[in-house]
């Protein structure tokens, strides 16, 4: 059992045949009997996590879907956001068991892409006035993270020095 509340992200790093993809059917393997909502981003076509539709919450296989369910996903982090509000609790952790929302647990594959997406989505958030705020998708992970958002990004051949941070 993964505990999202001590590792809520994670990165799988490794050469081209290093066993990237055997790795990342391992963690949907795991995930698939816990309760927590499935997404998906596979910008490869649905080559990746295809098999894996039926449990999964939701999947995108291109960029106008991915560029859909993040904003999806932003909508779901601030409805959390203000239900932690509305109970005085700092995160859904804290929130009583019975008011605590499923977590959802976003699976990455070829996170270059889906930085493509997140920018997509950055720029369409973007205040006309040119104001640097990035509006809720520049704060997605950090606060996905304090209400039940986990981000996966399960495939990355090269990490630069400029991704990881």
């Amino acid at each position: 059992m993964i505990d999202l509340r001590t590792v809520p992200h994670w990165l799988n790093a490794g050469a081209t045949q290093s066993g990237k993809s055997n790795w990342a059917n391992a963690v949907i393997k795991s995930l698939a009997p816990q309760p927590v909502a499935l997404v998906g981003f596979d910008l490869k076509g649905g080559v990746e996590f295809t098999p894996y539709a039926p449990r999964l919450s939701a999947l995108a296989t291109n960029r106008k879907e991915s560029v859909d369910l993040l904003s999806d996903l932003v909508g779901e982090v601030e409805n959390r956001m203000a239900l932690c509000r509305a109970h005085g609790a700092r995160n859904v952790w804290t929130l009583p068991e019975a008011l605590r929302p499923v977590p959802v647990v976003v699976l990455v594959d070829a996170d270059r892409a889906i930085s493509d997406v997140l920018n997509a989505l950055v720029q369409a958030d973007q205040k006309p006035d040119g104001d640097d705020d990035d509006g809720p998708a520049g704060s997605l992970v950090p606060v996905a993270k304090l209400h039940g958002g986990s981000l996966r990004p399960l495939q990355r051949s090269r990490p630069g020095s400029g991704f990881i941070s």
